[in-house]
């Protein structure tokens, strides 16, 4: 049997819904920003070298609001672990990387990327 809802309990069920919709729209995740200033909601996105522990090689982290996103001891792309030979070559390619994140895209290089930024040529197979 189906039973009426009178127009009293309808009335109180809206009220509860209005209720926890406001809430959520005050107090839900968009209004955490609430209050910072537009310097403060942006991301900071910055690139670092850093010397590997046997001393002789570079590599680069990627930071996201002072955050390591990413760390780089080798060159990408490239087979094997091959580390860079200097700060200047790990922080190209780190630029390169973080221009990549800024832009929203993903974060790879492609083999050909590398080569270029490195000035290297393309490795014969045997």
């Amino acid at each position: 049997m189906i039973r009426r809802i009178n127009s009293r309990t309808v009335g109180i069920l809206s009220l509860l819904f209005l209720v926890s919709f406001g809430f959520q729209t005050c107090h839900g995740p968009a209004s955490r920003d609430h209050g910072r200033s537009d310097a403060e909601k942006k991301v900071i996105l910055s690139v670092r070298a850093f010397k590997s522990d046997n001393s002789a090689s570079w590599g680069y982290e990627i930071l996201i609001d002072k955050k390591v996103y990413i760390h780089q001891e080798f060159i990408p792309a490239l087979e094997g672990n091959r580390p860079f030979t200097s700060k200047k070559d790990a922080m190209k390619v780190g630029r390169a990387v973080m221009l990549k994140i800024k832009n929203q895209k993903s974060p790879t290089l492609t083999k050909e990327e590398v080569l270029s930024l490195l000035d290297l040529k393309e490795e014969s197979t045997p």
